[in-house]
């Protein structure tokens, strides 16, 4: 599945983008200037909608 920075201005703020696709088992941690993919996340379960990101990581 392709992944990535599809469009980037110079106006976005510097931090970290966390999501998990509809489609799938993965979550992602992704560098919001840069679209690198900082950490994933495998799981059995199914995406419920949205993700958290808790203290221990």
């Amino acid at each position: 599945m392709p992944r990535g920075l599809l469009s980037a201005t110079p106006a976005a703020a510097d931090g970290y983008v966390y999501f998990s696709s509809l489609i799938g088992s993965t979550t992602y941690l992704l560098e919001s200037a840069s679209g690198a993919v900082v950490h994933t996340w495998e799981s059995r379960y199914a995406p419920a909608g949205s993700v958290y990101l808790l203290d221990n990581g």
